[in-house]
């Protein structure tokens, strides 16, 4: 019997301009715990209805570091919505990057579309126990602009979708230092993000 876990975006992973996911993630079907299908997504004005919900933020007080050429940026405190379908496919969505106890912009913020709204960062479900018992894998794309309008954008994988208990869950970088972005030697990420999504579990499987 397939462990229910209770997934949020993070998104963490929380960073990257669109870009195609990695060719060789694994193929996973995503239900609500009760066994449910995740619906196929509607797309709307930057955000996105049915599939499965997803959300999640970062802890206060320890914000998700991103290290760039001209030095470490910090997140600040960061909020995602995202929702995947059926296959573990989807998008992050309203995010949030807020200085920390502030309604304040941070320095950091989501790279926007023409029409200034924030572009969503695709992300998927890539595998069950995919980091060891009890733990999924996930990777997201995401692009931010930072000081001086520099662009930065990262395909993360393999981050870690661990629930500590039924209610609990966190996604993040896997080990204790940064993590390069995909095929890419100077950007890199560490960070976690807590699962905030009150919604019914999903099972990943």
């Amino acid at each position: 019997m397939r462990i229910a876990r209770k997934l949020t975006l993070l998104a963490v992973t929380a960073v990257a301009a669109m870009a195609m996911m990695a060719s060789t993630a694994s193929a996973v079907t995503v239900t609500n715990e009760g066994g449910s299908a995740c619906s196929a997504l509607v797309a709307g004005d930057h955000t996105y209805t049915g599939g499965c919900l997803l959300s999640a933020s970062s802890p206060a007080g320890n914000p998700v570091e991103l290290r760039a050429l001209f030095g470490i940026m910090y997140l600040c405190d960061n909020v995602f919505t995202g929702r995947v379908n059926g296959n573990g496919e989807g998008f992050i969505y309203n995010q949030t990057l807020r200085a920390p106890g502030t309604l304040n912009p941070c320095q950091i913020q989501p790279q926007n579309e023409s029409d200034g709204h924030a572009r969503p960062w695709p992300a998927e479900l890539t595998a069950e126990n995919g980091c060891g018992a009890g733990c999924d894998t996930m990777e997201a794309v995401f692009s931010v602009t930072g000081p001086f309008g520099v662009i930065v954008n990262c395909h993360l994988v393999n981050l870690e979708l661990r629930q500590a208990s039924h209610t609990a869950a966190t996604v993040k970088t896997p080990g204790s230092t940064h993590v390069f972005c995909e095929n890419d030697g100077t950007n890199a990420v560490l960070g976690t993000w807590n699962v905030t999504s009150p919604a019914p579990g999903l099972e990943v499987g």
